[in-house]
């Protein structure tokens, strides 16, 4: 299962807000989308919401190979 990131830290922009967190869970929904659900290090707030918690689509990820991304 390549697709499950659950335990992975990430960062990224949500709603053009920057988040880091850790992956929760990952699935797939019954179109094949692979989505996950990130648990945030740090609230984020938009348009006056506070989310601890954000659901984002599949991400790209590389792997390090040799201390360097690979792509």
């Amino acid at each position: 299962m390549d697709w499950n990131k659950k335990g992975h830290i990430i960062s990224g922009f949500y709603e053009g807000v920057a988040y880091a967190g850790k992956v929760a869970s990952s699935y797939k929904e019954s179109g094949g989308q692979v989505r996950h659900s990130i648990d945030l290090f740090e609230s984020i707030y938009i348009d006056d919401k506070k989310f601890d918690n954000i659901v984002v689509n599949d991400l790209l990820t590389a792997p390090l190979i040799n201390n360097r991304l690979s792509a």
